[in-house]
């Protein structure tokens, strides 16, 4: 009887002990929330686990790029906006100043200081504009920007909107503009215009617009480009010296070649050229905008379900965690009592036998 006694109280002892580890585990997933503390918890989940974290934080990263660039474009936008203002007056007053019959020349000048002025400030927008310390609009930055993402990288374009490049027109597209009646030939000066000297350059009939009536542009007494025409004249068009260089917004300072006092009609098609590249350019971000906008739904929608997915690995089950342990608790209490119990047995039995 005593031995039966004795393997009893082993038996016991070796269920708590078991209830105890138990109790012990349903503790730890209840404190830390996490069913996977250990390896030995699930070696195959564990695995998958550490997979899953790492496409998380993956994806997490490829979201705030995303985000991030949408910021950025948001800003460059906001400026080219910025910008578009300005410029419509900026062509209100070229074609102030090309209107010779009316404007006289101390409004002409007036009109070139409030130019310059916004000038100044559309170059300032270009070199002040910047996101987190790098400048958006001056090509400073390469323009473009980078976004690297779990799939890959992309590249977002931003324009360059200094003086220099904004506008930008060639003289021969300029004379061929003018030539083809898409820039008013009644605000121009009406000096004669005399056939070509000797040598000099003339632009093919072929090269002009059908409206020209096969003019050919050659320079005046005055040194002005003009457009003569065999068997009858038409007035000269100011638009300076022949160049090959282009034209840009830089040209309508003060002095330039493209200042209200000298070419306003250059300066009208430098204007009208800046203002369609920079609602061009809006376009381009406003599309590359909804882009992103689509890469960061498709982003957010994997990582709800991969974290989903992740959790259902690793994150405690309250419910069961809790009554493992209540169940390991009550167990343990219970064999307890139970070894209790029968040790004042074995001492009764040990007692009878005079031990």
């Amino acid at each position: 009887m005593l031995g039966n006694i004795t393997r009893a109280t082993l038996g016991a002892i070796n269920a708590l002990e078991k209830n105890s580890h138990r109790a012990n585990k349903a503790l730890q997933e209840l404190s830390t929330g996490s069913r996977l503390n250990a390896a030995a918890d699930a070696p195959a989940s564990m695995v998958m686990a550490d997979a899953l974290k790492s496409q998380i934080a993956g994806t997490q990263r490829a979201l705030q790029n995303s985000e991030e660039t949408v910021n950025r474009l948001s800003v460059a936008d906001g400026a080219l906006a910025s910008i578009a203002g300005p410029l419509n007056r900026a062509r209100e007053l070229a074609l102030a100043s090309a209107n010779h019959g009316i404007t006289s020349k101390s409004q002409i000048e007036a009109n070139q200081i409030a130019m310059n002025g916004i000038l100044s400030s559309i170059q300032k927008i270009a070199e002040t504009t910047a996101y987190a310390g790098k400048n958006l609009l001056n090509g400073s930055g390469g323009g473009d920007l980078q976004l690297a993402n779990s799939g890959g990288g992309d590249s977002y374009e931003l324009p360059s909107v200094g003086l220099e490049k904004l506008g930008r027109i060639s003289a021969a597209d300029l004379a061929e503009k003018i030539a083809g009646g898409k820039l008013s030939a009644s605000a121009a000066a009406e000096t004669d215009a005399t056939p070509a000297d000797a040598g000099a350059a003339e632009i093919a009939t072929e090269d002009l617009d059908a409206a020209s009536g096969g003019a050919l542009l050659a320079p005046n007494k005055n040194g002005e480009i003009g457009v003569s025409k065999l068997g009858g004249e038409f007035p000269a068009l100011a638009l300076g010296a022949p160049s090959p260089d282009a034209y840009s917004l830089a040209d309508l300072f003060s002095g330039g070649k493209a200042a209200l006092n000298v070419n306003p009609e250059a300066a009208i098609a430098v204007v009208e050229q800046a203002i369609t590249e920079v609602a061009h350019s809006r376009a381009a971000i406003g599309a590359q905008q909804d882009g992103l906008y689509s890469n960061i739904n498709v982003l957010a929608g994997t990582l709800e379900n991969v974290m989903k997915i992740e959790s259902q690995l690793t994150d405690t089950d309250f419910a069961l965690a809790m009554t493992e342990y209540t169940t390991a608790q009550i167990l343990s209490q219970a064999t307890t009592r139970g070894i209790h119990s029968l040790n004042q047995h074995a001492g009764d039995y040990l007692a009878l036998i005079g031990a």
